[in-house]
């Protein structure tokens, strides 16, 4: 299996398990959260994580976001918030962001 760089916005309780699966199997995992809670929990199996306002473009673009591989938005917050981080994505050029 092909190792990807993945980028999780969100790290709740979905985000966060959806990190550590992939980041056991191998892949590399960004994860992106704007609770220093949630991020502090994931650097226990994230080598990267980023307490940050993913629906700021420019977060995104300084974090590299358009490189990786997979994009997974797992934002609970509203839908609004969702959409808005995904069309920011596919503004960069991120072929797979969605949530």
């Amino acid at each position: 299996m092909k190792k990807m760089e993945v980028g999780i916005i969100g790290l709740g309780k979905f985000g966060s398990a959806l990190a550590e699966f992939l980041s056991e199997l191998g892949h590399t995992v960004i994860g992106v959260d704007g609770s220093s809670n949630a991020t502090k929990k994931a650097e226990e199996f994230l080598s990267q994580t980023y307490q940050a306002d993913a629906t700021d473009d420019v977060v995104l673009k300084q974090l590299r976001f358009m490189d990786l591989d997979k994009v997974v938005v797992s934002v609970g917050k509203s839908m609004e918030t969702s959409i808005l981080i995904v069309l920011n994505l596919q503004e960069m050029g991120v072929k797979k962001a969605g949530s």
